[in-house]
């Protein structure tokens, strides 16, 4: 008897530890989506709707004059609802013109100081986010 108490207990734990590690991996934020938005430009959108840019140099743009301009629709439309918070890493120098118009409940932007410019309507329709602390080398 003694032996089976002893089994039951030791799966009970495991079954605690395996049941805390999944809750502790969900609430850092899983991936919901990633992709590429620019030569060497990566994204991801975690589900606490956290996005997060790394590599280096510039954002494509999302709006222009289609005829003059390199024109790429942003691959996280659908998902422009979730997107909370913006994290730019340090590499990123541009900021796509009209990348995340109409993400309503966006709120919180982190720039790195090695943004330079940020695209016309990058921000447009952005109706959540509050004040934003602007990169210092920004023209």
């Amino acid at each position: 008897m003694k032996k089976v108490l002893k089994h039951i207990w030791v799966v009970l734990m495991l079954l605690v530890c395996v049941f805390t590690f999944r809750t502790n991996a969900y609430a850092q934020g899983t991936t919901v989506e990633s992709g590429q938005y620019g030569e060497n430009v990566f994204w991801v959108l975690d589900s606490d709707g956290v996005m997060t840019f790394s590599g280096t140099g510039a954002m494509w743009d999302a709006v222009g004059d289609h005829e003059m301009y390199d024109y790429h629709p942003c691959p996280w439309t659908d998902y422009r609802d979730s997107i909370k918070k913006v994290v730019f890493s340090d590499g990123i120098t541009y900021v796509g013109a009209g990348a995340f118009w109409g993400c309503e409940n966006l709120e919180t932007i982190i720039f790195t100081d090695t943004i330079t410019y940020i695209g016309n309507f990058a921000f447009y329709y952005c109706e959540k986010l509050g004040n934003v602390d602007l990169p210092q080398n920004l023209e």
